[in-house]
């Protein structure tokens, strides 16, 4: 009886196992915008899209990596820019300004002698600010609270983005050392079920011992699985943070 709840219960299992998996299919057809009731051959991602060692492990070579290709700092370089040509203008409220005109006219009393009376006439003006009900000064502290604004809104970003790139690379090194650490544990449950395997046909192991080794080469699978999707979405992970993502691939 136990035997058999523990077949019920291993079945069920696999059930439930077929129908994640069915449901994972159709959630990425979905994500990508097919038809699910079509049929599509799925391929497992190659490790040859992403190489380690391509990465620099110097945490201030990806700092600037960062910095240079983030757009949200590039986008945060250019509003402190203009709060600098903010400041600029508000100042100019307190410099004398000169203007010039120029006007050209013509009159007849005929059409044919549309340009017998021309006028021309030019001009410049020179204005002096005295008071303008403090609406410069206002201007001006204005301009500068903006600039102070966007100067500390650039320090937090650049602090955000250098503790992103930071933790993702220390992630990205434990999801790669956590492969080597699968890839070897799974080598040896298989060797060790290819080994009781042997002794079972020479008698010299029980059927329950050949289980055990199975079902531990099975787990080793399933930890070397669950540790390269780890290693490669913390890939993906590391392009994001780095600005490089391209999302057209």
């Amino acid at each position: 009886y136990a035997q058999d709840v523990q077949t019920a219960n291993a079945e069920l299992s696999l059930i439930q196992a077929k129908n994640n998996f069915e449901k994972a299919k159709i959630n990425l057809l979905k994500y990508l915008t097919l038809d699910i009731a079509e049929e599509y051959i799925l391929e497992a991602p190659s490790e040859n899209q992403f190489l380690f060692e391509n990465i620099s492990t110097n945490p201030i070579r990806l700092y600037d990596v960062a910095l240079q290709n983030r757009q949200d700092f590039q986008s945060q370089k250019l509003k402190l820019e203009n709060a600098q040509h903010q400041i600029t203008i508000a100042n100019a409220g307190l410099y004398p300004s000169l203007n010039g005109n120029y006007r050209f006219s013509t009159s007849a009393v005929e059409p044919g002698k549309l340009f017998n009376r021309n006028v021309y006439s030019m001009g410049l003006s020179l204005s002096f600010p005295i008071f303008s009900n403090w609406n410069t000064e206002y201007v001006m502290q204005s301009a500068e609270v903006q600039l102070k604004n966007s100067t500390e809104d650039m320090i937090v970003l650049e602090k955000e983005i250098k503790v992103q790139v930071k933790n993702t690379l220390l992630d990205l090194q434990s999801s790669k050392a956590q492969t080597e650490v699968t890839g070897k544990a799974l080598l040896s449950s298989k060797r060790n079920w290819n080994l009781k395997s042997e002794n079972y046909e020479l008698g010299a192991a029980t059927f329950i011992e050949l289980q055990q080794s199975y079902r531990d080469y099975l787990q080793a699978q399933y930890n070397d699985v669950q540790a390269q999707y780890s290693y490669f979405t913390k890939q993906f992970e590391m392009l994001n943070v780095l600005g490089k993502l391209n999302t057209s691939q």
